[in-house]
């Protein structure tokens, strides 16, 4: 069954959405591509464009030469959130 890549980095966004809140990635947590990808059976593509995505929702902080990381959820996060969810429903 084909996906296409922008299904795919959205499946791949929604599970480390996830992970970060139910707190199995931790704020401060390093997001180390090839890790991902491999424990999630995705190239580093989709992990990429994933990881873009959650930093525009301010789950992830992307520093250049230095990667990604968790940033630390807050309650005035979850306005924001919703907001962008509402927005990229078709």
């Amino acid at each position: 069954m084909a996906v296409d890549r922008a299904s795919l980095s959205k499946v791949v966004s929604d599970q480390i959405r996830g992970q970060i809140l139910d707190g199995k990635l931790r704020p401060g947590e390093r997001l180390v591509e090839d890790r991902l990808s491999l424990e999630l059976g995705v190239s580093r593509v989709p992990v990429r464009e994933a990881l873009l995505g959650l930093s525009m929702e301010g789950l992830v902080r992307l520093e250049p030469r230095r990667g990604a990381t968790v940033t630390a959820v807050t309650p005035s996060w979850w306005p924001s959130w919703s907001r962008c969810a509402r927005s990229s429903k078709p």
